[in-house]
């Protein structure tokens, strides 16, 4: 059975977490068993519960590991606070997470350290615990060594008596307590709490909360209306008229963009019926922006002068999860015609005539997609032919409304190299361990997250993994020279080498070869450009 997380986090620290929780279900054993499954307030705890704290106690009681998401915010909150107490008074294993933003290189001793003042919230007994930095080298691998530590030699299990809500002090604190603990409530989707909280503030007629309590009150009223017709399959032809009186009460001043913790706003548009007041410009309710949609690390660095830029790192698996969950395989429109014939023919390498033939078997998702060896989270996809690298940026292009694409040779070259003609993305001379590679000394037999060598081989614009962990697809025809994804090339442009590069020559900068566009082999990924 997997092991069950309880996910203890600062509502503020909420898109980091969630990140974080989702990848942790996405780790699997062997055989394809998920290793973890998840408790978090905001997916778990029943909506407007008057007893939002007996089912936080329940879940702690519940789970087999409890994961603290340390930052500053959830240092000081009351909350956070109560359940890692709770915690240690049962004797759970406990896994602390030092989010990203949080902590700093120490030049001195070389390694990851918290700043003074918030080491000095942290509490005397997670001191003496091993943090776990959030770093993108290895950080699942280490949060599995974490786990099997206590595997070796698990924690007995202690009784305590079931803590009081911790919240008791705020109704009688600053206003500004009040008030930031009311919005910790909302977001964690306990609306009885945070009524109680408003409605603190609305009585003491605060002159700088009181108006915008009352407010609350509203949305919360409203909101918890949503949560309701949501979970029942008979109201849902409702959902788009109080959808609509919802977002007609935004913009708010004291909110940045909409309150929407459950992520409505992503999937109302094409529910909506008319709604009573137009919707307002919110940036949530229009195309998502890529960086938005797409799942951490992902940046775009601009090409000075040259008129598009280029994707920070290679699509990690996590990224093509969200093609693949959006119907990627079955939307036609999203495929070019060969692209969607090769996909239907299911071509695969067949080992007898070592060749790529059509087997009638359509792909459904990458070649490796299942394999724990290829599939970790932040791993660049593999086993993903040229072909569907182009339906991944259409799709992309098509839900954005930017124009996304393969980069041609030219400029996954210029990216790489920049103005000075260096050999390697680097510099001139050749250093092994700055790349996924098995040049020897250095040898390899996988791919590595796409942040392992960040700040290491990066190019003169700061673009990682440009030279070994994959060959990364180009848009150019390797004969024709097209960029034309119409056209029926016979091989693709491939660049940048990977980890199962033999030779250092393979690796330069200009260095290029072709595939097949059908071609789905485990050192094969891609990247994405716009223009």
């Amino acid at each position: 059975m997997p092991r069950k997380l309880f996910i203890s986090y600062r509502s503020s620290d909420a898109a980091k977490v969630d990140k974080i929780a989702k990848d942790l279900t996405l780790l699997k054993y062997d055989d394809g068993t998920p290793r973890y499954s998840t408790w978090q307030d905001k997916h778990n705890l029943p909506p407007a519960s008057p007893n939002w704290w007996d089912a936080i106690v329940d879940a702690i009681i519940d789970c087999d590991i409890f994961v603290f998401n340390l930052s500053r915010a959830s240092l000081q909150s009351d909350v956070c606070r109560a359940e890692l107490d709770y915690a240690y008074q049962l004797n759970l294993p406990v896994i602390p997470i030092v989010l990203d933003g949080e902590f700093f290189l120490n030049e001195h001793s070389g390694k990851y350290d918290l700043p003074k003042e918030t080491w000095a919230l942290v509490p005397e007994r997670l001191r003496e615990a091993q943090l776990l930095f959030y770093v993108g080298t290895d950080f699942y691998g280490r949060f599995e060594q974490a786990v099997g530590v206590f595997e070796r030699n698990w924690p007995r299990r202690l009784t305590a008596k079931r803590p009081l809500t911790p919240d008791t002090k705020s109704l009688h604190g600053s206003n500004h307590a009040l008030y930031d603990a009311a919005c910790d409530y909302a977001e964690r989707l306990a609306f009885a709490d945070a009524e109680k909280h408003f409605s603190a503030l609305v009585l003491r007629n605060d002159s700088d909360y009181a108006e915008v309590a009352a407010q609350w009150l509203e949305l919360l009223r409203l909101y918890a209306e949503l949560v309701e017709i949501d979970e029942r399959r008979s109201a849902a032809f409702i959902f788009g008229k109080k959808w609509g009186t919802y977002t007609g009460l935004f913009p708010k001043e004291f909110l940045e963009g909409i309150f929407d913790p459950k992520g409505f706003a992503a999937r109302a548009t094409h529910e909506a019926e008319a709604a009573p007041a137009p919707l307002p410009a919110i940036r949530k309710l229009s195309k998502p922006r890529i960086i938005d949609l797409l799942p951490a690390p992902f940046a775009w660095v601009e090409i000075p002068k040259k008129g598009y830029s280029i994707a920070k790192y290679p699509v990690t698996n996590t990224q093509f999860a969200k093609f693949i969950d959006a119907g990627g395989y079955d939307e036609r429109k999203w495929w070019t015609d060969a692209g969607w014939e090769a996909k239907l023919k299911g071509w695969a390498w067949d080992e007898k005539k070592r060749e790529w033939s059509p087997t009638n078997n359509a792909w459904t998702q990458t070649r490796f997609w299942q394999d724990s060896k290829w599939n970790g989270a932040e791993q660049p996809v593999v086993g993903v032919s040229w072909f569907e690298a182009v339906a991944f940026c259409l799709w992309l292009s098509d839900v954005t409304g930017e124009k996304i694409m393969l980069s041609t040779e030219d400029q996954w070259q210029y990216a790489a190299q920049g103005d000075d003609g260096r050999k390697f993305s680097w510099g001139n001379e050749w250093d092994c361990p700055r790349c996924n590679n098995s040049v020897e000394p250095c040898v390899s037999n996988v791919t590595t997250p796409v942040r392992q060598y960040q700040g290491k081989g990066d190019s003169a614009f700061g673009v990682v993994d440009m030279a070994g962990n994959v060959w990364e697809w180009c848009l150019t025809g390797y004969d024709n020279n097209t960029n034309d994804i119409t056209s029926n090339a016979k091989f693709r442009g491939v660049r940048g080498g990977s980890w199962n590069v033999k030779e250092r020559d393979m690796l330069l900068c200009d260095y290029r070869i072709s595939f097949v566009p059908h071609n789905r082999i485990n050192d094969g990924g891609f990247r994405l450009s716009l223009s």
